[in-house]
């Protein structure tokens, strides 16, 4: 037994025959009554599990006689930092909403790591230290990708944040995005598929699977500049990438989302993707409000390049 395992505040498992052949956070969930997948899956991430001495991943495959070890989860809490400028477009005692420049992260995906949106919330409002699902994302009821400008949702006390998840849940917050897209032809209306994660990646498929999740992106309309298009897009329910993956499913990547079978953009940067929308109803007074957030200059130089002939 290593030392991490032997550390006072760990807990130990032998595997047995109803434990062989699962997956290790499968396996997880089951030990800890109360546990969620989504909780076990943020306890492997951060390295708490190992098997058999070595770090588990969450797809392990557990043998009878394997030994799982779980210790304390490594403190992940979004370090303020006041050097982050962040664009307020809203703000009361219940939530804000920032806008959200392309390039900055919205979380640390390291302890410690600072210059990303969660740090910059907590410098500014440090009641949200420990508000909603994960201290990493302090107050953030959704992500946005590096590379994704625009809109985003943060609740500064916990009673908020349980409202407007809930809301969420129920599909009652209106999200949409403006999208450049390779193609000056799209269908509209409500697209359905169904997609997997594939480690840092996801796939999209025509059809389920036992890994794979239905999702819905509805095309309200576009405009064709050149032989791409400026696409309208709105998601209720978003997954990670869903966007970026389900456009170039449909065979309309993003303009510059290399990832997934864009063409490289001219300024060498990412993807071209912009949360211009935000609707919803106030979780305290329940007043309808919505929010517009206009195209970054970066974004609409690179509308006038691929236009020009």
């Amino acid at each position: 037994m290593d030392k991490e395992e032997q550390q006072s505040d760990a807990r130990h498992w032998v595997v047995g025959k109803v434990g062989a052949g699962e997956r290790l956070d499968r396996f997880l969930v089951r030990q800890l009554p109360g546990s969620t997948r989504g909780q076990v899956s943020r306890l492997l991430e951060v390295g708490s599990a190992r098997v058999n001495g070595r770090r588990g991943r969450k797809g392990w495959i557990l043998c009878a006689g394997d030994r799982v070890s779980l210790r304390a989860a490594v403190s992940w809490d979004a370090a303020p930092d006041s050097s982050v400028v962040l664009s307020i477009v809203y703000e009361d005692e219940h939530f804000v909403v920032v806008d959200k420049p392309a390039g900055i992260p919205c979380h640390p995906l390291t302890p410690g790591e600072i210059g990303t949106v969660a740090s910059g919330l907590v410098a500014r409002y440090p009641e949200m230290a420990g508000v909603g699902h994960h201290p990493r994302e302090p107050g953030l009821l959704h992500r946005l990708d590096n590379d994704t400008s625009g809109l985003l949702l943060a609740a500064r006390h916990q009673e908020a944040f349980e409202r407007l998840w809930a809301a969420l849940q129920r599909e009652e917050v209106d999200k949409r995005y403006r999208a450049l897209v390779v193609g000056a032809q799209l269908p509209k209306g409500r697209q359905r598929a169904f997609l997997e994660a594939l480690g840092a990646r996801v796939r999209v498929r025509s059809g389920p699977s036992a890994r794979a999740v239905e999702i819905c992106t509805e095309l309200l309309g576009h405009l064709a500049v050149g032989d791409h298009c400026l696409a309208d897009v709105r998601v209720h329910r978003a997954k990670r990438h869903q966007i970026r993956a389900h456009m170039a499913f449909m065979g309309h990547a993003l303009y510059g989302d290399v990832t997934y079978g864009g063409p490289r953009a001219y300024d060498g940067g990412g993807h071209a993707l912009h949360a211009s929308v935000l609707g919803l109803r106030h979780p305290i007074t329940g007043h309808a409000l919505r929010w517009l957030s206009p195209l970054p200059g970066p974004f609409r130089r690179r509308i006038e390049l691929v236009g020009r002939p």
